[in-house]
């Protein structure tokens, strides 16, 4: 859990003023246990596991949260092991209150909840409070450590690092029998991504237009039998070309009129009506993904309600302001994707990837409104050195990536660095600057005039003359 917002996610159950009830079925593992874990009352039902196999991935985390669950030495197993227990061995231990058939849980679990809520509210939200102050542990700062630990292995991991506790602790002659300490990798070819995607999928494309597209994915999707496709994206030669072939169902696009004014393909199924298309504002586009994201089912925005747009698509509604305000604005629904196809300048095999142009686009919030997202990449290298030429911010898209493919996948649209001065004049020779022509008059007082310094004429080319 390497990020904020998993211990804000568990601060806020562990600080709710009142208990919080845990109804769990299926696999409860990772970060599932850090919730479970801070919660005050457990039910599961019978196919209910519980687990924390960070280790297999090379993390640590939960610790505090699953010795809540199981004994002291039982918790060091299952953590050393990665192995996960069953529902039932926890209602022998004490901490899951009962086992129930998967589709009686909701009722043992409101059945729980109506029994608090029948006691003096005052005197609940006291006990709860009191039971936090006696807590031997802070479960709060108790997954720092774990995380701190978490951030070293990573760093372990791009020097090349072993498992081994002797070269953990720096020395770095390796152990005989034992494995590289490694994450799994995410590397993938253009071909096993497009076997991801299904039939009638929604897929998003990042990327602006004629800038840094994923490609080398698009032409694996032309060369498919993918059919019925609902594909979103800023329009570009991705769009002209899927449409040309009739790839997509419905075509979700935001056509700008920026470095192609007018793409050929796009322009003739439009006309030809060949795909459905929903006309957005640029505005509209960007927080319907944003709406995805943040897994909210629409945003409110005033864009879009002094145009046209809501005539253009009637599936549009509005919303009132729940505030003293009262003001009308537009409910932009959030866009869904099922997969994300993004490219990027450089990412590591682990699927940290980063930009190295003038601006990152929408590429974040594609892959976040996604449920798998893949990158594509110039250039796949270590991830400690992915920062030594570049700030941090450049690093747009983290290890959550499903794919990493290492394709020049981009072509022909643009993914280019931007290059100093002096790697510029190593790929292209100076030119010489173009005479600026004045009004008449001053270039008529400089001529036959002889220079004798090293300064130039302002109305001649700016270069030294000899004396």
């Amino acid at each position: 859990m390497p990020t904020r917002l998993p211990r804000r996610s568990l601060k806020a159950v562990y600080e709710c003023a009142v208990p919080v009830i845990a109804a769990v079925n299926g696999f409860c593992v990772g970060g599932g246990v850090g919730l479970v874990g801070n919660a005050d009352c457990i039910v599961a039902s019978e196919d209910a596991y519980f687990g924390v196999p960070e280790v297999n991935q090379g993390a640590l985390g939960a610790a505090t949260h699953m010795a809540r669950l199981v004994p002291q030495h039982m918790m060091r197993t299952l953590y050393f092991t990665a192995r996960t227990i069953k529902a039932a061995d926890l209602v022998q231990f004490g901490s899951v209150l009962e086992v129930v058939p998967r589709e009686e849980l909701d009722a043992a679990a409101l059945n729980v909840a109506k029994d608090i809520a029948a006691k003096d509210t005052r005197v609940i939200r006291a006990a709860k409070e009191a039971l936090n102050g006696i807590d031997p542990i802070d479960g709060n700062k108790s997954l720092l450590p774990e995380q701190g630990f978490t951030m070293e292995l990573n760093l372990a991991w791009s020097i090349g690092a072993t498992n081994s506790g002797d070269e953990f602790a720096g020395n770095c002659a390796p152990s005989e029998g034992k494995q590289r300490m490694s994450m799994p990798s995410a590397e993938m070819t253009a071909e096993q991504v497009i076997e991801q995607i299904e039939d009638g999928m929604t897929v998003g494309i990042g990327g602006w237009g004629s800038r840094r597209k994923p490609m080398a994915l698009v032409r694996a999707i032309l060369r498919s039998n993918l059919k019925d496709l609902t594909l979103i994206s800023y329009a570009g030669p991705d769009a002209g070309l899927l449409l040309d072939a009739a790839c997509p169902r419905d075509w979700f696009i935001l056509a700008t009129l920026d470095s192609i004014p007018l793409e050929p393909l796009f322009s003739r199924a439009r006309q030809d009506k060949t795909a459905k298309f929903r006309e957005w504002d640029e505005g509209m586009f960007q927080t319907g993904l944003r709406a995805a994201a943040s897994r909210v089912p629409f945003l409110p925005m005033r864009a879009g309600l002094g145009s046209a747009v809501m005539e253009n698509d009637p599936t549009l509604k509005t919303v009132t302001s729940p505030y003293d305000d009262g003001e009308t604005l537009l409910a932009v629904p959030a866009l869904e994707l099922d997969v994300a196809l993004v490219h990027m300048n450089r990412a590591d095999k682990y699927g940290n990837a980063q930009y190295l142009g003038p601006d990152p686009y929408f590429d974040d919030l594609f892959c976040m409104a996604a449920k798998k997202a893949y990158v594509s990449t110039e250039q796949i290298m270590d991830t400690a050195g992915m920062l030594l030429d570049a700030p941090i911010q450049s690093m747009l898209l983290n290890r959550t990536m499903a794919g990493v493919v290492d394709s020049t996948g981009a072509h022909f649209t643009t993914c280019s660095r931007p290059m100093s001065v002096t790697r510029f004049q190593k790929v292209m020779p100076p030119q010489p600057r173009p005479l600026r022509i004045g009004p008449p008059s001053k270039l008529d007082s400089c001529r036959g005039a002889k220079l004798t310094t090293k300064t130039p004429c302002r109305h001649s080319p700016r270069r030294p003359t000899d004396e």
